[in-house]
């Protein structure tokens, strides 16, 4: 029988092992075979990219064959199983349509684009959309056209499901819509869209170099919409926390990239502001590092206000400001014709502050002739000014025209202006009729339901006593599981409550019996000793020999029990305190993973399990959000945790090592609000004191009512 069993038992496992086996393999079959179309599915994509990319840069020898080739590789896109690389290609090509002219397929292959709104990891491709079309009617000038896009755009995708991090595009369309406010000089209407782009950054968390990207371009815009409101005490403020994003960044190019960007927003300011010295300082920083500029825009702005306010703020002397404005225009004309006005602009003051009034009327008229031959007006009416000022052989004429074009550019903006406020009502208006129609088809809709409810009520009446007694059985036993939840959580508080009472509890026992050992049992031996060496003085031999024994052992037995005396009595004075030992546990648990040193004290004599369950859920809470912010953000090495409870007050400080910050420049995160929320529940007092490469200390006081009478001593114990 006993072999039958184990024969048995041996066969029963072996069909499990081969289950298993083939289970397993199915399992590495499935994902072997995964394997393989993601890397043939990336292989496809790459080699399609890379064909878009020779058949554009061979358009000027084969211009017929461009855009069939374009065609062809567009129908091999169903191709790929991975949507994303479906939108990369299908963006890609739109591009490569809109590069070749070709504005037909361009805007047919870029509406393929809002074909995968159902796939929230694809559905991005929608935003790609009114990015290219937005992108294109800039370039054609077509602001108002490229705003009512754009709005259209940001609406479409904030009905989207985006994936994780793609619902960044909804703060980027936002940021795409103060861009061009900006650029019309819609200020206001620039600054409340920034607004709402800051406010839904800061609803939500996105990846952190993306998140401080974005950050730092609208705080950079936001100072320019301030600037062009002659409001340039907040445009600094803006471009200095613009500047504050862009060095968190941990793309090095981008870093130097934001830094050059703050130097030139600043110097713009304080030269609008007729501070040359300051503007001058500001160029002077980048001018240090103008080699590794790649932007050619950028290398001319350097040059020019460099030479233009070190000359004007007796920096530099004229010569050298204008060896740097000759290196700016060639530059200017190998690369960027259309900024040359803006150099002979600047060169036309510079030579106007040195006296050379003739020469400077000269060059401020070349400057004229450029900025007319190039469409810019407002370069053109800032040198009509100069010109009706300082050119007295024409002055009539000059004057005239800058009257004439500063009329023509005023009602061109107001017509821009009208464009836009048109987009707005349009936008608006169809806001209000798509709600129209919400409402209309909802209150047909509740019309059809009152007629089918009045129809189907009588066939519900029975069936609904029915459901009626059900549910509130149901409700009942509901009730019942809840209260019985509630009991449990009572019954498992009561547990943990009677953990340290009973460990309190064994320690006043173990003080009693070392006190009852102590001076009970020593004390009748100590009287026994005594009468034993009182009868030592007979003058029997034997009886003495006995005796002195019986007195060895009785010492020996005196040394042992007061031996065990002491060290139940130093044992019962250890006292339990079970919640300073949960906030090492935290410490413990949190810090060692990531490498973080840490220190924890707190007052022994103080009984912190008696604090109320609301503070001490409270304070475990603010310790534990002080250490999330610790880690994720100060970036410390080392961090310190104290309780303090003396005859005065309950005090918990939370200090670390990190970079720190500015308590008074208001924070995006909610880190320190829940803070501020938890003290005030258990009406403490929060203190946060921090500078920048300082580290942080939080101070947590709670109240003086929390105290009890075992608070005798503001000895602490580290842990």
């Amino acid at each position: 029988m006993k072999n039958t069993s184990y024969i048995v038992l041996v066969f029963c496992s072996l069909l499990t092992t081969v289950a298993c086996d083939r289970t397993h393999s199915q399992a590495d079959e499935i994902a072997e075979r995964v394997r393989k179309i993601k890397e043939r599915d990336t292989a496809l994509f790459d080699s399609l990219k890379k064909e878009v990319s020779v058949t554009v840069s061979n358009h000027d020898l084969f211009p017929n064959q461009s855009i069939q080739q374009l065609q062809k590789i567009e129908s091999l896109t169903q191709s790929l199983k991975n949507e994303v690389f479906q939108i990369k290609l299908i963006d890609k090509l739109a591009l490569a349509h809109q590069g070749l002219g070709d504005t037909l397929n361009f805007y047919r292959t870029n509406d393929r684009l809002m074909e995968y709104e159902d796939n929230p990891k694809a559905a991005k491709g929608t935003v790609w959309r009114y990015y290219n079309i937005n992108k294109i009617l800039k370039k054609e000038g077509r602001l108002a056209k490229a705003y009512q896009s754009l709005r259209e755009g940001h609406e479409r995708v904030q009905e989207l499901e985006l994936f994780e991090d793609d619902a960044i595009y909804k703060a980027r369309m936002l940021y795409q819509i103060a861009l061009i406010e900006e650029g019309a000089r819609r200020y206001e209407q620039a600054e409340a869209t920034l607004i709402k782009c800051l406010t839904f950054l800061d609803s939500y968390e996105f990846d952190e170099e993306k998140e401080n990207h974005l950050y730092g371009n609208v705080y950079s815009l936001l100072g320019s919409t301030h600037s062009g409101q002659k409001k340039y005490k907040e445009a600094l403020l803006n471009y200095d926390k613009a500047l504050h994003y862009g060095q968190l960044l941990k793309n090095t190019e981008d870093k130097e990239l934001r830094q050059m960007t703050h130097s030139l927003n600043l110097a713009a300011v304080y030269i609008l502001e007729k501070d040359y010295v300051k503007a001058q300082e500001q160029y002077a920083l980048i001018m240090r590092k103008l080699e590794d500029i790649s932007s050619h825009t950028g290398k001319i702005n350097t040059l020019v206000g460099y030479a233009s306010s070190g000359f004007l703020s007796k920096s530099i002397p004229f010569k050298e400001a204008e060896q740097y404005l000759i290196q700016a225009k060639k530059f200017a004309g190998d690369s960027v014709p259309t900024h040359v006005p803006w150099v002979d602009y600047n060169w036309a003051l510079v030579l106007k502050d040195n006296g050379q009034l003739a020469e400077a009327v000269d060059k401020m008229a070349s400057a004229y002739q450029l900025a007319n031959q190039f469409e810019n007006t407002d370069r053109e009416i800032e040198a009509l000014r100069f010109l009706s000022i300082n050119a007295a052989k024409n002055n009539a004429l000059y004057s005239e025209a800058y009257a004439d074009l500063v009329e023509k550019s005023w009602k061109e903006e107001r017509e821009l202006q009208e464009r836009f406020a048109e987009v707005e009502y349009r936008t608006e208006e169809a806001k209000s009729e798509a709600t129209r129609l919400e409402l209309e088809n909802e209150k047909e809709a509740r019309g059809k339901q009152i007629w089918l409810g009045i129809s189907l009520a009588l066939l519900l009446v029975g069936f609904g006593g029915f459901i009626i007694i059900s549910q509130r059985s149901r409700n009942k036993e509901l009730i019942w599981e809840k209260q019985q939840q509630v009991a449990n959580e009572e019954i498992y508080k009561l547990m943990l409550g009677q953990r340290a009472k009973l460990e309190e509890g064994k320690k006043i026992a173990e003080k009693s019996i070392s006190e009852e050992i102590h001076d009970g049992i020593l004390g009748e031996m100590l009287g026994i000793r005594l009468i034993l060496s009182g009868l030592n003085e007979s003058s029997d031999e034997a009886a003495v020999q006995k005796r002195q024994e019986l007195i060895e052992q009785l010492q020996g037995l005196e040394e042992e029990l007061r031996s065990i005396s002491h060290q139940l009595n130093a044992s019962a004075y250890n006292k339990v305190n079970e919640f300073a030992l949960a906030l090492e546990e935290l410490l413990d648990t949190n810090c060692k993973p990531v490498g973080l040193q840490f220190s924890y004290s707190y007052t022994p004599e103080f009984n912190w399990d008696q604090l109320p369950g609301e503070v001490k859920i409270q304070l475990y809470r603010m310790v534990q959000s002080g250490l999330k912010n610790t880690i994720k953000h100060a970036k410390a090495t080392e961090v310190d945790v104290k309780m303090v409870a003396d005859g005065k007050k309950i005090s918990l400080e939370i200090k670390d090592n990190g970079i720190g910050f500015d308590p008074n420049e208001e924070r995006k995160g909610i880190g320190l609000k829940n803070l501020r929320s938890r003290i005030q529940k258990i009406s403490g007092k929060l203190e946060i004191r921090s500078a920048l490469g300082k580290g942080t200390s939080l101070h947590i006081r709670i109240p003086h009512k929390y105290l009890f009478a075992e608070t005798n001593s503001s000895t602490t114990q580290t842990a």
